[in-house]
């Protein structure tokens, strides 16, 4: 939660808090990215004006870092600029003053988000690491195969003529 206002951040800290929803809060950018660096958090809600970056500057470079966190953007100055700008960048546009109810479905829909992209990452990367086991070896039987004896024979024969006297 990063929000220079320090009533507005206990505020919506509080709220998380009595929503079960374990959050921390940051009072700038630079703050945002050291705790983001530490913590690794599944969402991060910003405010639009912080007093080091604007929320899409701070939401950018947190893309950067990890390009699947859910990001929420918190404007109390609502303007077609900033909404359009906002487009792409976010994975969510609030307006405060909000709805208690209204934030807490934002932040319970931003962590689910994040969620389901992280249980995404792993299994493309198990996935990945079943394909590469089942071009080598036989799935019914699990021996190895002939592309698994093709590459260690074709690694031999690059050892041997690197160093013919072995």
């Amino acid at each position: 939660m990063v929000d220079d206002d320090v009533s507005t951040r206990a505020s919506l800290l509080a709220v998380l808090a009595g929503a079960g929803i374990a959050a921390i809060g940051a009072a700038s950018a630079e703050q945002a990215l050291a705790f983001h660096a530490e913590q690794a958090p599944g969402l991060a809600v910003i405010d639009y004006n912080l007093p080091d970056a604007d929320g899409l500057e701070l939401a950018q470079a947190l893309k950067e870092r990890e390009p699947t966190l859910p990001v929420l953007l918190l404007t109390g100055h609502a303007s077609l600029e900033t909404a359009i700008a906002a487009v792409g960048q976010v994975d969510g546009y609030l307006l405060k003053p909000m709805a208690t109810e209204t934030f807490i479905e934002a932040v319970r829909r931003g962590l689910a988000q994040g969620a389901l992209m992280a249980e995404n990452r792993n299994l493309a990367s198990r996935l990945e690491r079943l394909s590469q086991n089942e071009a080598l070896y036989d799935p019914l039987t699990g021996l190895p195969n002939r592309a698994l004896l093709d590459d260690r024979i074709n690694q031999a024969l690059a050892i041997i003529r690197r160093n013919p006297s072995t």
